[in-house]
């Protein structure tokens, strides 16, 4: 796999829906299903376990079982998660400063190309 392909599979991954609101709120420190769903109000459980999961299997988040009655099971974002969310925030500045230049220059270009 070129460097290409791997940069197109991570933002792919980051674009998605849930991605970036999941990683902050595991940001502030380890959460269990529940929580995440309270949190990421209203995602769906299917959906928040479909992103769970394909985030551990990336390596961003790590599941943990805790020996509890009932078993609770808890996830906490790995380094590479922690890297992520910083620089996840690092364009979300950037969005913030620029995005209104940017959604103005799409604004004018999709009225010039509308007969």
């Amino acid at each position: 796999m070129t460097t290409l392909d791997v940069t197109n599979l991570i933002m792919k991954r980051i674009g998605e829906r849930w991605t970036y609101r999941l990683l902050s709120a595991l940001s502030d420190g380890e959460l269990r299903f529940a929580e995440l769903l309270r949190a990421l109000a209203p995602v769906k459980a299917k959906v928040l376990s479909e992103t769970l999961f394909r985030l551990e299997s990336d390596g961003f988040v790590r599941r943990r079982i805790v020996d509890a009655r009932p078993p609770q099971v808890k996830y906490q974002l790995t380094q590479l998660g922690r890297d992520m969310v910083g620089l996840m925030n690092s364009i979300a500045r950037w969005a913030s400063a620029h995005g209104d230049l940017v959604l103005s220059l799409a604004n004018q270009a999709s009225r010039e190309l509308t007969p």
